[in-house]
């Protein structure tokens, strides 16, 4: 079941980024799965300069 859900997440990110690579002015509505999948909720460690700045 994971390699269908991975391939229709896929298949998903891919109409979005079609989609918004030919209106790049207007906003794509994504579903929250395939956004997390694109790494839109992705979260970066900060350094500890970062941190303080």
């Amino acid at each position: 079941m994971r390699d269908r859900d991975n391939h229709e997440l896929l298949e998903a990110a891919r109409v979005v980024d079609s989609q918004a690579s030919d209106n790049p002015d207007i906003g794509i509505p994504v579903d929250p799965d395939v956004a997390d999948y694109m790494g839109a909720f992705e979260e970066t460690a900060l350094s500890g300069e970062e941190e303080e700045a």
